[in-house]
């Protein structure tokens, strides 16, 4: 969580703003692309894993990124980014 406790304003702000935008992905990606994936999310933490890759998935996803960095960028103190990629052939 990116709050310390309940108030703390900015913490909520930076959690709404996150949420917002995975969830703009995960349903962009499953009920508009119709896309596959298995998404899991426990307390902070939101995995989105593409059961098939393709352009565009790939596209949705990098602009999620490219989104979170931004955020990063305005509060580098609450926000913190893991990245993994697995590629089986």
């Amino acid at each position: 969580h990116s709050s310390v406790d309940e108030n703390d304003t900015e913490g909520k702000t930076v959690c709404a703003a996150v949420s917002s935008a995975v969830y703009l992905t995960a349903n962009s990606l499953t009920d508009v692309f119709g896309r596959k994936c298995r998404i899991s999310v426990n307390d902070a933490r939101f995995e989105l894993h593409l059961v098939e890759s393709d352009e565009v998935a790939s596209k949705i996803i990098e602009g999620l990124y490219i989104h979170i960095k931004q955020l990063k960028e305005q509060y580098p103190e609450r926000i913190r980014i893991n990245t993994e990629v697995q590629i089986k052939c």
